[in-house]
């Protein structure tokens, strides 16, 4: 009675075992799978990149504008019309340049959240190993002394 009371439990923790596992490494797939989409997509051509970019260079467009209708009305020369355009295609330059450091940061964002979850999985794995292999030796231990307690049975 005892043993198939071991050997019924070591199955029922053997299919558990098996479940869990395949439910981490469906979640490991869906990890990468998300790392793999988010990672490389082009942060530049998401939408609020593109809406932060038009937003910049109508900005840029207006002043320029401004700075030639002043020079108009006042009688600017070329030369102040040329250096505050000069000074708009840095200041825009300069925008672009920040729109690439967020990227950089969103593509630093993602792999940290990545290698965080693949981390936590690899874990929870090692866990369930470490269980398994108690589980096995507990088994194992119960068969022997239900095996033992056989043998001192009167016949």
């Amino acid at each position: 009675m005892q043993i198939g009371g071991a050997a019924m439990s070591a199955i029922a923790g053997a299919r558990a075992y098996r479940r869990q596992m395949n439910n981490l490494r469906k979640q490991e797939r869906e990890n990468q799978n998300w790392y793999d989409r988010r990672y490389n997509e082009n942060a530049t051509e998401r939408a609020d990149s593109v809406a932060l970019n038009e937003q910049a260079k109508q900005h840029f467009a207006e002043r320029m504008a401004q700075h030639q209708g002043t020079a108009a009305v006042m009688g600017g020369t070329n030369a102040q019309l040329a250096a505050e355009k000069n000074a708009e295609a840095v200041g825009y330059a300069g925008m672009q340049a920040q729109r690439q450091q967020m990227a950089d940061r969103r593509k630093d964002t993602i792999e940290n959240s990545f290698l965080a979850n693949k981390s936590n999985i690899q874990n929870k794995m090692l866990e369930m190993e470490a269980q398994r292999a108690q589980n096995i030796q507990q088994a194992a231990s119960q068969m022997a002394q239900a095996g033992s307690d056989m043998m001192k049975l009167p016949k």
